[in-house]
Protein backbone atom coordinates (compact mmCIF):
# COMPACT_ATOMS: atom_id res chain seq x y z
CA UNK A 1 0.00 0.00 0.00
CA UNK A 2 1.20 3.44 -0.91
CA UNK A 3 1.42 5.66 2.19
CA UNK A 4 0.37 8.61 -0.01
CA UNK A 5 -2.98 6.89 -0.61
CA UNK A 6 -5.75 9.45 0.10
CA UNK A 7 -8.00 6.88 1.82
CA UNK A 8 -5.22 5.71 4.13
CA UNK A 9 -4.24 9.33 4.80
CA UNK A 10 -7.80 10.30 5.80
CA UNK A 11 -8.10 7.21 8.03
CA UNK A 12 -4.73 8.10 9.57
CA UNK A 13 -6.01 11.60 10.31
CA UNK A 14 -9.08 10.15 12.06
CA UNK A 15 -6.86 7.98 14.25
CA UNK A 16 -4.64 10.93 15.17
CA UNK A 17 -7.40 13.49 15.70
CA UNK A 18 -10.08 11.37 17.36
CA UNK A 19 -8.04 8.75 19.20
CA UNK A 20 -4.73 10.56 19.80
CA UNK A 21 -2.81 7.71 18.19
CA UNK A 22 0.84 8.73 17.74
CA UNK A 23 1.47 9.38 14.05
CA UNK A 24 4.67 7.33 14.01
CA UNK A 25 2.79 4.19 15.12
CA UNK A 26 0.32 4.32 12.22
CA UNK A 27 1.52 1.83 9.62
CA UNK A 28 -0.47 -0.20 7.09
CA UNK A 29 0.41 -3.44 8.91
CA UNK A 30 -0.49 -2.11 12.38
CA UNK A 31 -3.51 -3.78 13.95
CA UNK A 32 -6.11 -1.83 15.87
CA UNK A 33 -5.00 -3.72 18.96
CA UNK A 34 -1.39 -2.58 18.44
CA UNK A 35 -2.74 0.98 18.29
CA UNK A 36 -4.37 0.29 21.67
CA UNK A 37 -7.94 0.51 20.41
CA UNK A 38 -10.23 -1.65 22.53
CA UNK A 39 -13.70 -2.85 21.53
CA UNK A 40 -15.37 0.40 22.58
CA UNK A 41 -12.81 2.47 20.66
CA UNK A 42 -13.35 0.28 17.59
CA UNK A 43 -17.09 0.99 17.79
CA UNK A 44 -16.28 4.70 18.06
CA UNK A 45 -13.93 4.33 15.09
CA UNK A 46 -16.85 2.95 13.04
CA UNK A 47 -18.82 6.14 13.78
CA UNK A 48 -15.80 8.33 13.01
CA UNK A 49 -15.32 6.51 9.69
CA UNK A 50 -18.98 7.01 8.85
CA UNK A 51 -18.59 10.73 9.58
CA UNK A 52 -15.38 11.05 7.54
CA UNK A 53 -16.10 8.72 4.62
CA UNK A 54 -19.85 8.24 4.62
CA UNK A 55 -19.24 4.49 4.87
CA UNK A 56 -20.98 2.48 7.56
CA UNK A 57 -18.90 -0.41 8.80
CA UNK A 58 -20.81 -3.56 9.70
CA UNK A 59 -20.10 -5.54 12.87
CA UNK A 60 -17.04 -7.62 12.22
CA UNK A 61 -15.63 -5.33 9.49
CA UNK A 62 -13.14 -3.95 12.01
CA UNK A 63 -11.78 -6.05 14.85
CA UNK A 64 -8.76 -5.81 17.14
CA UNK A 65 -6.89 -7.98 14.63
CA UNK A 66 -7.77 -5.81 11.61
CA UNK A 67 -4.85 -3.98 10.07
CA UNK A 68 -5.05 -0.44 8.83
CA UNK A 69 -4.37 -1.72 5.31
CA UNK A 70 -7.42 -3.99 5.55
CA UNK A 71 -9.61 -1.14 6.76
CA UNK A 72 -8.29 1.16 4.02
CA UNK A 73 -9.03 -1.55 1.43
CA UNK A 74 -12.59 -1.85 2.74
CA UNK A 75 -13.04 1.92 2.60
CA UNK A 76 -11.48 2.14 -0.84
CA UNK A 77 -13.99 -0.43 -2.09
CA UNK A 78 -16.84 1.83 -0.95
CA UNK A 79 -15.50 5.31 -1.73
CA UNK A 80 -14.10 6.90 -4.87
CA UNK A 81 -10.46 7.84 -4.68
CA UNK A 82 -9.71 11.51 -4.44
CA UNK A 83 -11.41 14.35 -2.61
CA UNK A 84 -14.22 13.79 -0.16
CA UNK A 85 -17.25 12.92 -2.35
CA UNK A 86 -19.85 14.14 0.15
CA UNK A 87 -21.51 17.47 -0.66
CA UNK A 88 -20.65 20.50 1.37
CA UNK A 89 -23.32 21.31 3.99
CA UNK A 90 -24.76 24.18 1.94
CA UNK A 91 -24.99 21.91 -1.13
CA UNK A 92 -26.82 19.25 0.89
CA UNK A 93 -29.25 21.89 2.25
CA UNK A 94 -30.05 23.26 -1.19
CA UNK A 95 -30.55 19.75 -2.60
CA UNK A 96 -32.93 18.91 0.24
CA UNK A 97 -35.08 21.93 -0.57
CA UNK A 98 -35.48 21.14 -4.29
Amino acid sequence: MDLADPVFDRARTVLIDVFDVPADSIRPDATLEELELDSLAIAELAFAIDDEFGVRLHPGDATKRSTLAEIADLLRAHTPLGPDPRPLPEEADSAAHR
